[in-house]
């Protein structure tokens, strides 16, 4: 699946660099505690580790935009507020980024038995969008599918 999503480190991720999933958290589902504490109970689902091999191989070629690999939260909200992400991040502090749409692709891959992956372009923080929005989507989602058409092209060649 490729597409746009949130970053989640500003300090070590930018606008259009790409996450890749090698795990997809569906944040969605948890339990509130009595004392108003949450506790997360999503899934954790494995992307495909030949898929990710492919990416990591692609990547190598790939100079202007950076590989990010790792968890990726994923979930209904469309994300606007950084107390929000600082909630994910608090419940997996791992997260790379996030989206709302990898969760799903996730859940029936893996009932049905398909491998899958989620490719996507950074193009913003889970909050604080600006009037560049248009902007750092068109950036994202031209370096994912850069990255996509990267791996298919290798593929045809094999």
């Amino acid at each position: 699946m490729g597409g746009v999503a949130w970053g989640a480190n500003k300090k070590e991720q930018k606008i259009g660099d790409l996450i890749i999933s090698n795990r997809i958290w569906d944040y969605d589902i948890e339990k509130i505690k009595p004392d108003g504490t949450v506790q997360s109970r999503g899934t954790i689902s494995p992307s495909s580790p030949r898929l990710v091999q492919m990416f990591e191989v692609a990547g190598i070629g790939i100079k202007d935009f950076k590989l990010n690999f790792g968890l990726i939260a994923s979930g209904s909200k469309l994300l606007n507020n950084k107390d929000e992400v600082a909630v994910l991040r608090k419940l997996q502090p791992e997260i790379i980024g996030g989206d709302m749409e990898s969760a799903g692709m996730a859940s029936v891959c893996f009932r049905e038995k398909i491998d899958c992956i989620m490719i996507k372009g950074i193009c913003d923080w889970g909050y604080n969008k600006d009037n560049k929005k248009d902007e750092y989507q068109y950036i994202a989602m031209n370096n994912s599918i850069e990255a996509i058409s990267l791996v298919l092209t290798k593929l045809v060649d094999f």
